[in-house]
């Protein structure tokens, strides 16, 4: 598998200028390219660079911790953590973000999932941050009709998502 850096930005910032942030990367798979999110943090993490020349998050003091790595299935329509428990004390599962197409242009963000013994790690928050970066870098108007996506809006609401969000969902945010 090939990946291949395409972008290192935080709400449209370039990632540097924050102490965390997400970077995606597409990977070559047997259906195609994918694309796959990367979260990282400075202050927890270092950076290490793969076999394959790609720049990753690997945990500076705690080498079990890894980062969350998110997914996009643009044929299930969500963006998604596969979740394994190291420990096998817990099932491994999946969180996700998922999206319906209301038309050409205009996506409807509609559900996030955690599983519970994930939850209050932030993923979710990762999941609706790599969702709205991807759709904003696609020029596609956002409808934030999950209550979840329009929290993590209000918390992180920057011009670039601004300009995204269908305007009768501004008022809420």
């Amino acid at each position: 598998m090939k990946n291949v850096l395409l972008s290192s930005m935080t709400n449209g910032v370039p990632a540097n200028s924050y102490s965390c942030g997400l970077y995606k990367h597409l990977k070559q798979s047997r259906s195609g390219l994918e694309t796959v999110w990367h979260t990282f943090a400075y202050r927890l993490f270092g950076t290490a660079t793969d076999s394959s020349g790609t720049t990753m998050s690997v945990p500076r003091s705690d080498t079990e911790k890894s980062p969350f790595v998110v997914g996009h299935d643009s044929k299930q329509k969500m963006f998604y953590v596969e979740l394994k428990d190291k420990a096998k004390t817990k099932k491994d599962s999946m969180a996700k973000l998922e999206y319906e197409w209301v038309r050409p242009g205009l996506v409807d963000l509609h559900h996030t999932e955690t599983p519970p013994a994930f939850q209050g790690q932030g993923i979710a928050k990762i999941l609706v941050l790599a969702g709205l970066d991807h759709f904003c870098e696609q020029d596609v108007l956002i409808r934030p009709t999950c209550t979840y996506v329009q929290k993590v809006l209000r918390e992180n609401l920057t011009s670039r998502y601004k300009d995204h969000v269908e305007e009768s969902y501004l008022s809420s945010l």
